[in-house]
């Protein structure tokens, strides 16, 4: 199952709007409050034990950690063109579905164009792609990968792999190859985890409103040279995990949070929407940089039918699909 290590819960949000905790060593989950009214995207440590995010309509959003309550701090500008979120050395990044870098204030949500990662962006449907993005020790790391349909056996438009980013101009420096799928990432006590959202049972059927088990699993990340190492699964019960941070982060990292927060107060003070959950729409829509990850699960759950139905036809086995 892995190693023991202390301090093994964090926080997460799932892409069915769940907030609650993980324990990285066993994979089990707890749901926190009722399911928020959007989806969100990365956590980030926030000013009195809060927790930042990104929604999926592109605003900045901070959680209340004891009860998962959400309140809109304002629009990043991104609309459904969400990438991920992270701090670095008190400074809040994002990234957008074209793979550029922004800063973000922390106060208002508004965002300022660094650069280009130099990834390419995601390709147009019916392709897919997963994003993690997370600062630690003082750096920024992402992973990226994109690829084409079908489920069953994708074909690579951009491989996965491991980057570290440059903050101050946005390039990303290619680290090395890794897994495919990986949606989130954390620092837990000086052990870098990653989550991996499953796509192994891809003739699951299962389209909107009734999705597939995500098959979420937990994995340890090497920063020097993306190899990985798996820890655990997920409970079944939480789908795929979009964002995690520690319940008990650094001491330094909230200190770091708050000054941040701290100094752009100084200069200046100051709906919901859910994606389309219908087989059609799904079909039409698969995340890419103008609409896309929110509604990336009932996209992949959608293709998952599709699959099991053209399995199923060649095969020639009669079986007869009713739609969830």
């Amino acid at each position: 199952m892995g190693e023991k290590f202390p301090d093994s819960l964090v926080y997460v949000v799932t892409d069915s709007q769940q907030f609650g905790t993980v324990d990285l060593n066993t994979g089990a989950f707890q749901q926190i409050g009722s399911d928020t009214p959007e989806q969100q995207f990365n956590l980030v440590a926030g000013p009195n034990r809060s927790l930042l995010s990104l929604t999926a309509p592109g605003d900045l959003e901070s959680i209340k950690t004891s009860t998962g309550a959400t309140t809109i701090i304002g629009p990043t500008g991104f609309g459904f063109n969400v990438g991920g979120l992270a701090r670095v050395g008190g400074v809040l990044y994002a990234t957008d579905g074209n793979n550029n870098l922004y800063t973000v204030n922390p106060v208002t949500g508004a965002t300022n164009l660094i650069g280009p990662k130099g990834i390419p962006a995601l390709a147009a449907p019916p392709s897919l792609g997963d994003e993690s993005l997370y600062g630690v020790g003082g750096k920024l790391y992402a992973t990226f990968d994109n690829f084409d349909l079908p489920l069953s056996n994708p074909t690579l438009i951009t491989p996965p792999a491991l980057y570290q980013i440059n903050p101050s101009t946005g390039f990303a420096t290619e680290v090395a190859p890794t897994i495919l799928n990986l949606s989130a990432s954390v620092d837990a006590t000086g052990t870098f985890y990653v989550f991996k959202e499953g796509l192994a049972d891809a003739t699951c059927v299962g389209p909107a409103p009734v999705p597939c088990a995500s098959d979420a699993e937990v994995f340890t990340l090497s920063l020097s040279n993306g190899s990985t190492s798996f820890v655990a699964d997920v409970d079944p019960s939480a789908t795929a995990i979009w964002g995690a941070s520690p319940v008990a982060p650094d001491p330094a990292t909230v200190l770091l949070a708050g000054i941040g927060i701290a100094a752009v107060s100084i200069s200046r003070r100051r709906g919901r929407v859910r994606p389309d959950k219908s087989l059609a729409s799904a079909g039409s829509s698969v995340r890419h940089s103008s609409v896309n990850r929110a509604n990336r699960r009932y996209q992949r759950d959608a293709v998952r039918y599709c699959d099991r139905m053209f399995t199923q036809l060649n095969t020639g086995d009669g079986t007869q699909i009713t739609k969830g």
